[in-house]
């Protein structure tokens, strides 16, 4: 967890939300290839170009494996029990959002 402004404020939240994903995956003992489906939610989407969710799926799995990528700001209640490895989580990057950052 990193604070507002703070050493992780020059990572977008698509780079933070990569980083999390090759971590958990490392962390589960999970080759990249194995997964068929990633659901990341973010809210404060500014700046971040298109498809924040997926950029950060991209940043972390193999292009050819990848099925799906939401960008929702809520995850839950989705079906799962067609796949068998299924990344899930959020990214958000406070010191990055415009709209809420004061300016002077």
């Amino acid at each position: 967890m990193g604070s507002f402004l703070g050493s992780l404020s020059s990572l977008p939240a698509t780079k933070l939300g990569s980083i999390a994903i090759e971590c958990a995956l490392r962390r589960a003992g999970i080759h990249p290839s194995m997964v068929q489906e990633v659901f990341f939610g973010n809210v404060l989407t500014a700046n971040l170009g298109q498809a924040p969710a997926r950029q950060a799926a991209l940043g972390a799995v193999t292009l050819c494996f990848l099925q799906h990528s939401y960008n929702d700001c809520c995850t839950n209640n989705k079906i799962l029990a067609s796949n068998d490895v299924v990344v899930a989580g959020g990214m958000e990057s406070m010191s990055n959002a415009p709209k809420y950052i004061p300016t002077g």
